[in-house]
């Protein structure tokens, strides 16, 4: 009920694994994504991004989509 969806371009500022969780950063936010799609995803790249988030933790979010 609290979920909501983000679509633009971003630039991917870096990535990190946590874990078994891998993450990139769009500036302030952190979006989960898959492992391939983490191996896919180049640092200072833009790509037209969709990702879910919560009202609760707007810093952190779902990868939907990602396109180069």
């Amino acid at each position: 009920m609290n979920e909501n969806s983000t679509t633009g371009i971003f630039e991917v500022e870096s990535k990190v694994r946590e874990g078994n969780y891998y993450y990139i950063n769009l500036g302030d936010i952190k979006i989960r994504c898959t492992q391939n799609e983490f191996n896919l995803i180049s640092i200072n790249q833009k790509y037209l991004i969709t990702y879910t988030w919560n009202n609760y933790s707007p810093g952190k979010g779902k990868l939907i989509n990602i396109q180069h």
